[in-house]
């Protein structure tokens, strides 16, 4: 009941943050003892998230495994920007938030699609239309990229009328959780950052991209802390006969391809790192 009302609260204050107040999701339970499951956990990281306001965790932090101290780490620093909440006055418990983000890696926008209900519910990204249409205009594009923050999955869809249609549908949001989804423009034959899970915006932490005739270069900036991960990029025309390689923040230069003209890279980053990827396509 204390998470639902958290949720609840956060959710339906959103319109008010940085007007009259930040908005406070409350404190993070991030222990294990916790009644709370995965599927809870991963709902509530997500909103404490896109609400923008601060982080704040009750936990001894030595008590903490890696991998829920990584879940704390991806969600700062904060974007200080509260979401859309398209379905505000529709339900009790909104549950359809965007944050429209353009900065100097471009435009796109991060998605969050929640299911407060005690069954699992596939989701549609319909109602996000509008703000889908706003980042790929400009670029004479109706396809897109969809990178799924909290699984690492890529996939693509395609922008219609009224709709939305994705051409590999997710799997159903589970209950009491939440998928995040970044959103960009599929700009056929142009290079392109589709995601990380270096930060849960999944771009905030690239400062700089040039790039040229089969080459990027990137700088990415993790602040003051160390990041190990992961990010995906698009490179058109790409297969697994291309040639793909990685120097600088690139771990090890490890390359792998995620489907074609998609692929993940190791990275390793002290506070601030540069990344060059080069390829050749046969």
């Amino acid at each position: 009941p204390a998470a639902r009302n958290a949720v609840r609260n956060t959710l339906t204050r959103s319109p008010l943050h940085g007007r009259w107040f930040l908005n406070d999701p409350d404190c993070l339970l991030l222990r294990p003892t916790t009644k709370l499951t995965p599927a809870e956990l991963q709902g509530i990281l997500t909103v404490v998230a896109m609400c923008g306001g601060p982080v704040i965790v009750s936990d001894d932090m030595k008590e903490l495994s890696l991998d829920r101290l990584r879940k704390l780490q991806v969600l700062l620093p904060p974007t200080g920007t509260s979401p859309v909440v398209l379905d505000l006055l529709h339900k009790e418990e909104p549950e359809e938030l965007v944050i429209e983000i353009d900065e100097g890696a471009g435009a796109w926008d991060l998605v969050a699609v929640c299911n407060w209900g005690l069954v699992p519910k596939h989701c549609s990204l319909d109602v996000f239309q509008p703000f889908f249409r706003r980042i790929s205009t400009p670029s004479g594009t109706t396809k897109l990229h969809l990178f799924d923050f909290w699984s690492g999955e890529y996939s693509q869809a395609e922008l219609h009328d009224s709709s939305v249609r994705l051409l590999d549908p997710p799997s159903a949001v589970s209950p009491h959780s939440a998928l995040l989804y970044a959103v960009r423009p599929l700009v056929p034959g142009k290079p392109e950052y589709v995601g990380s899970d270096l930060h849960f915006s999944c771009g905030k932490e690239l400062v700089s991209w040039k790039e040229s005739a089969g080459e990027v270069t990137l700088e990415l900036n993790v602040e003051q802390r160390s990041a190990s991960g992961h990010i995906w990029l698009y490179l058109p025309d790409t297969t697994m006969a291309s040639e793909v390689t990685c120097a600088g923040s690139a771990y090890g230069g490890q390359v792998y391809m995620v489907c074609p003209s998609v692929w993940r890279i190791v990275v390793s980053v002290e506070g601030h790192g540069s990344l060059s990827c080069k390829w050749e396509t046969p």
